[in-house]
């Protein structure tokens, strides 16, 4: 297995969720040439499939297909991910969905599996790794948010909304867990939109912020206030 090397990286256990396209798709390219191990996950597994064989020996890879808003199924990934290499170093719960509509006008559905995709399921999976991290005593949680984590946008407020829940979770269990040197970690893209099909599909109906806007939010936190 020829690549780069690094001492922190090499040999440990990733779990990606949204692995078929967008965040994830790149993220796990960026990191197979660490030689790590990568828990591929997403609901395409033909997708899945294309890239393992990208990443080819630069990594060890397991694809586990599930869909995200059913928490039984990560809770099965994960169980598997353990049989197999018997830990997990990070978690990157990067699975989304959007939809666009008026509020008023969106099916109570729509709303719910937005919800378990974008929090409960995220959550689920926290449940799910958190007691071997705690055991191993190390580990990592990355939730990958959104500008729509901390700030409403109109059509995608259902979006907006599962996203500001997920990102109340991270930091309320980031306030408790740092004892046990478990870290769980926010990343919000707050500037851009991101090339990912799921963001082009939503761009078409959903207007971009004024400039004036994206300039106040360069001072916005993760919590929602102000950094100056």
């Amino acid at each position: 297995m020829n690549g780069k090397k690094h001492p922190r990286l090499s040999g440990k256990v990733f779990f990606i969720t949204g692995a078929s396209s967008g965040i994830g798709w790149a993220t796990a390219l960026e990191l197979a040439p660490y030689g790590v191990r990568l828990v591929l996950c997403a609901r395409r597994k033909r997708l899945l499939n294309e890239l393992s064989r990208r990443i080819g020996g630069q990594s060890e890879t397991l694809v586990l297909p599930f869909d995200v808003s059913v928490p039984a199924a990560g809770k099965r990934a994960v169980r598997k991910t353990l049989q197999k290499w018997g830990q997990i170093d990070y978690l990157i719960n990067n699975a989304g969905a959007i939809h666009n509509a008026h509020f008023h006008s969106q099916r109570f559905e729509e709303i719910e599996n937005l919800n378990r995709v974008n929090y409960v399921g995220p959550a689920a999976l926290i449940q799910a790794v958190l007691p071997r991290m705690l055991d191993q005593g190390r580990g990592h949680i990355v939730n990958v948010s959104s500008i729509g984590g901390v700030l409403g946008f109109p059509f995608v407020s259902g979006y907006c909304a599962s996203k500001f829940a997920l990102v109340g979770l991270t930091e309320a269990y980031e306030n408790t867990s740092f004892i046990n040197e478990v870290m769980a970690q926010v990343n919000e893209q707050a500037f851009d939109w991101l090339d990912a099909p799921m963001v082009r599909v939503a761009a078409a109906n959903v207007p971009m912020p004024r400039a004036e806007v994206l300039e106040d939010l360069a001072g916005v936190n993760a919590t929602g206030g102000s950094a100056n």
